[in-house]
């Protein structure tokens, strides 16, 4: 095979990063392509249990067991679509903590980068700049095919809009917890210098950044409060509950668990608990029309820390130079 002439050769910085990683740039496009193709699957298999479902005006046998065979199919690439891409971002953070920056540090190969003309904030920048590049495009694509799956209606039984999968890859947030990761890893790299150490700190900590981000969501918007009669303060069926209880004349509340507390339980259960407190219910709850509010409000809180974790890497890089 006859060898491109030099003027027509791929040069320069953002070269250099996709040569140098192009296993993990082969892993990552095969991963998008088996995240599209699961997701067409699940709208597949979705369109296949709708179908059996209104079919089964009568349950027998036949019915049953189509029912079945595309419920079984639907849940699980639902299951694993969904969780593959909500935590895509610990594998970013393990990978720009192990191979994009610690890697580089710990061979030196960075130094040798550095004497041969080129800046280290330079080296930096495009270490982080190429695959922010790829890693947003990915997520361009990904989350408005799951968008499609399984919020337009097409799905019969599509995940609740605010369980953590279905929160995260429906929206902006999944994304910025991916640039989160690929920045919080590249700091960790900078600040360990080993590739081993870096990969497993990286992971850990945006993990756990997502679970606190899973915990602490639905206090980034005022929720909102019904009171009344126990069987007439009901949420939507699609509200996320937040809190329940009670709640007496003089506006305090109580947990539902303290009407069976006691030698002698209420016989009459909530209803007698509420009217010996001369006591209404209430319910804390975000109705489905929260879902945009939380999502931008939680997008722009990671994107603030990937932004601070960014300034942070370059002030310790200028902090290690020789």
């Amino acid at each position: 095979m006859t060898a491109l002439p030099l003027g027509l050769r791929p040069r320069g910085l953002t070269w250099s990063v996709l040569t140098t990683n192009r296993t993990v740039l082969r892993i990552y496009l095969a991963c998008l392509a088996l995240g599209g193709v699961t997701l067409l699957a699940a709208y597949t298999f979705g369109g296949r249990l709708g179908d059996a479902l209104a079919a089964c005006g009568v349950p027998d046998p036949p019915c049953t067991v189509d029912v079945i065979r595309a419920r079984g199919a639907y849940e699980f690439l639902t299951v694993f679509a969904g969780g593959a891409i909500a935590y895509f971002p610990v594998a970013v953070a393990a990978f720009a903590g192990a191979a994009l920056v610690g890697r580089e540090l710990e061979n030196g190969t960075a130094s040798l980068a550095w004497t041969q003309s080129l800046s280290p904030a330079r080296w930096l920048a495009t270490r982080l700049a190429v695959p922010a590049v790829l890693l947003v495009a990915g997520m361009a694509v990904l989350t408005p095919l799951y968008r499609w799956v399984f919020l337009s209606g097409h799905s019969p039984n599509p995940p609740s809009w605010f369980k953590g999968e279905g929160f995260l890859v429906g929206g902006p947030t999944g994304t910025a917890y991916v640039l989160f990761g690929l920045v919080l890893g590249a700091t960790v790299g900078l600040l360990v210098r080993r590739t081993l150490v870096a990969l497993t700190v990286a992971a850990v900590v945006t993990g756990l950044t997502q679970a606190l981000g899973h915990v602490y969501r639905p206090d980034l918007w005022p929720v909102v409060t019904r009171t009344g009669p126990w069987r007439e303060t009901h949420p939507p069926i699609d509200a996320q509950i937040v809190e329940r209880g009670g709640i007496t004349p003089s506006g305090e509340r109580f947990d539902l668990a303290t009407c069976f507390e006691g030698p002698v339980p209420p016989t009459n259960g909530i209803s007698e608990c509420f009217a010996q407190r001369d006591a209404q219910s209430y319910v804390d709850f975000h109705p489905s029309s929260h879902y945009w509010p939380l999502q931008l409000v939680e997008t722009g809180i990671v994107l603030g820390l990937a932004a601070g974790l960014t300034a942070a890497a370059f002030w310790l890089l200028r902090r290690r130079l020789p």
